[in-house]
């Protein structure tokens, strides 16, 4: 801004003339005299979620930062606190955590993690492990701890391969197929177990799927799940046996502790974890899938998380069988694998348990298989 001064020779104007040359610069200097000067106005981005990146599509100029606003604007999912670029990769979920536009195993976070190294992927990111057809013995020997008396010993004889899945359903896995979500534990996320599923709820899922057109699946069979657990194992747990001081109470069981989650080692902290482990942690519920060592064949959570359902009605071992699908009658479910609440005996191979079709509980899921000839 150019301004002439006149200097009188006593110096009179000058004073003057220098006085408004001042106050007219302090005026354009201001915040108010400029006119096209719009101030200290920045963007702010929606973070609805409140996980601390905003949603690119939601934006507010301020001076300030308005209230549930932020800087950042790279969220992808502003209603999924889990889901930020600031996220890890959760590899069973169905969702893209970290927001780098690579979803579950596809993700280098991911592809390095045993179980992103499964045999087959369906479209949903489901893995699937093929187990070969072979002869085991079925049930556990007299000697071994923490048995019951409905685990006697027998030959059984699978006669095909089938797939099985590496880890339990996911809530993840569960929502991306059937659009709601029944567990207890949301609050584990959507890596974690789905439960509070019924034997029939577990059956509508398995329909679902195959209407995908990607083959056939279904619940397996109580040998089929066993003979997986297993993994050529003779053992309590696919690892090792069992011992003295862990075959009834809630305590440490080394091999066990290893393999899966039951009421000694099963800690959480998220909101709405439960106190339900005499003996065990402050807080307990479900873990994140594929966690823990996964056995011979490459399964995680055979041995503890959550109870899982199989396709049998429950009875009697009939004895030596080839392809056994159970008793032909009866109301109860056969259920395996044991679940974070249980104690280690609950968790061996060979341990049997039952329930209704339609009872649902927070301990207890699936897993599924599929019949590898029917892969398009």
């Amino acid at each position: 801004m150019g301004m002439k001064v006149l200097i009188s020779r006593n110096g009179k104007l000058f004073g003057v003339l220098l006085s408004v040359a001042l106050l007219v610069l302090v005026g354009c200097s201001g915040g108010g005299g400029g006119g096209d000067d719009d101030g200290d106005l920045q963007t702010w981005y929606l973070d609805s979620d409140g996980d601390g990146y905003g949603d690119p599509a939601i934006s507010s100029e301020a001076e300030t930062r308005p209230a549930g606003y932020v800087a950042d604007n790279t969220d992808c999912d502003d209603g999924d606190a889990a889901v930020n670029p600031g996220a890890a990769e959760i590899c069973a979920d169905l969702l893209d955590n970290n927001c780098n536009l690579d979803i579950d195993c596809d993700d280098n976070d991911c592809s390095s993690g045993t179980v992103c190294t499964a045999d087959y992927y369906n479209s949903l990111g489901m893995g699937f492990n093929l187990i070969p057809a072979g002869t085991f013995t079925m049930g556990s020997p007299d000697t071994e701890l923490g048995r019951d008396p409905d685990e006697t010993e027998h030959q059984v004889t699978l006669t095909q391969n089938f797939y099985m899945q590496v880890t339990e359903v996911t809530q993840g896995q569960w929502e991306g197929v059937m659009g709601t979500n029944p567990s207890r534990f949301q609050n584990c996320g959507p890596g974690c177990p789905v439960e509070q599923v019924s034997w029939q709820d577990a059956n509508d899922f398995v329909d679902a799927l195959n209407l995908l057109g990607e083959g056939t699946y279904r619940l397996p069979t109580e040998a089929e799940w066993e003979y997986a657990a297993r993994a050529g194992s003779a053992s309590a747990f696919a690892n090792d046996g069992i011992s003295t001081q862990s075959s009834e109470a809630c305590a440490f069981e080394e091999d066990l502790d290893v393999l899966g989650w039951y009421c000694f080692n099963d800690s959480v902290s998220y909101p709405g974890c439960e106190d339900f482990s005499p003996g065990g942690p402050d807080c307990a519920g479900t873990t994140t899938v594929g966690q823990q060592d996964a056995n011979a064949w490459g399964l995680h959570d055979m041995h503890g998380s959550v109870w899982e359902w199989c396709r049998d009605r429950y009875g009697d071992y009939a004895g030596d069988e080839t392809d056994p699908a159970g008793p032909a009658t009866g109301e109860k479910r056969v259920i395996r694998s044991g679940s974070w609440l249980g104690v280690s005996k609950a968790c061996r191979s060979a341990n049997r348990a039952v329930s209704l079709p339609a009872e649902s509980f927070n301990t207890l899921g699936f897993r599924v298989v599929l019949d590898p000839n029917s892969i398009p």
